[in-house]
């Protein structure tokens, strides 16, 4: 494994709404949980407010008191790294951070890397750091002597190459709302989730069309390649039994006709220069003077004033002489 292998997450977006339901369980301690009860009881006789709004307080209270020191001691932190943190990230959470302040909500801290800090009661903290092998001394440490009481690592999450746009993770802003808040912003998820569901089978029925249009054009394409195949052996077993069928001269003439010269010029060429069979001489001869005369290149007389370059006329000059050899 190479350790300097970059190691990917996927975050959930910043600015993400989520609604949840807060179930509040009964504790093991009854005589802590009849304490609690006392106390929203006297604070409802106290102000004639449905307890339920006591216990949000708390709640906020309790949470905001233990993470919003957090969140400060990692601005203090960003402070001094400034090349590091995304320069707007705390513009956009010192909203969020005032709200809670204002007891409208509270900060909590969720998810993998959000530090051992955000995850362990202060003055109970105990961090296991397995990778430290030596004290400063250069003394080989116990297990026991491997516990720290704050952590060493700040864990930042970046969607670009770019060390100046981290921002740290896991922050999320809580408000409790209504019952009717609630039911509408579940049906706004629900509606939007059915959108979600529409486009998916819309993607879907997308990719099923396509998929089918290539299957037709492979299945079209296979048609044409078994057409252009039964094709070609149909004329490759016509020209062979044309081939079969040719008399030796034909024969003779059709391998001619397969050089990368003239017909009329290789076939004047192997006359000249004998290399014709006698038993076909003449018959070629007669051949490629009937060819030329079709092809309106027989030529017995010429108006050139150079007689000698023009090659129609020569051929044909030479053909008669090479003729008078078969009478």
């Amino acid at each position: 494994d190479n350790d300097n292998t970059a190691i990917r997450y996927e975050f959930i977006a910043p600015m993400s709404e989520f609604v949840a339901e807060l179930t509040l369980m009964e504790l093991l301690d009854k005589n802590i949980l009849a304490k609690i009860n006392q106390k929203i009881k006297d604070r409802k006789k106290q102000l004639h407010q449905p307890e339920k709004l006591y216990v949000q307080n708390d709640i906020i209270q309790t949470a905001n008191s233990f993470f919003i020191p957090k969140f400060e001691n990692e601005q203090h932190w960003s402070e001094q790294k400034k090349q590091i943190i995304s320069f707007d990230y705390f513009q956009r959470a010192f909203p969020y951070l005032q709200k809670a302040k204002d007891g409208k909500g509270f900060l909590i801290r969720v998810g993998r890397h959000s530090g051992a800090e955000s995850m362990t009661l202060d003055n109970h903290r105990k961090i296991f750091i397995p990778q430290m092998k030596k004290s400063a001394e250069g003394k080989l440490l116990t297990k026991k002597e491997k516990y720290v009481y704050s952590p060493f690592t700040y864990w930042l999450a970046s969607n670009v190459n770019s060390v100046k746009s981290a921002e740290f993770i896991g922050w999320f802003f809580c408000e409790f709302i209504d019952n009717s808040e609630y039911q509408e912003a579940v049906k706004g998820f629900e509606l939007e989730i059915k959108k979600q569901h529409q486009k998916l089978n819309e993607v879907k029925e997308l990719i099923v069309k396509k998929d089918q249009e290539l299957l037709q054009a492979k299945q079209e394409a296979e048609r044409k390649r078994a057409i252009e195949k039964a094709e070609k052996v149909r004329k490759e077993k016509e020209e062979a039994e044309r081939l079969a069928s040719l008399s030796p001269f034909e024969r003779f003439l059709e391998d001619i006709k397969q050089e990368n010269i003239p017909f009329e010029t290789a076939l004047f060429n192997k006359l000249k220069n004998g290399d014709v069979d006698e038993k076909y001489r003449c018959q070629a001869l007669s051949y490629l003077k009937s060819y030329l005369i079709e092809n309106h290149r027989w030529k017995e007389t010429t108006k050139a004033k150079k007689p000698e370059k023009d090659k129609d006329y020569q051929r044909t000059i030479k053909i008669i002489e090479m003729l008078k050899e078969c009478n």
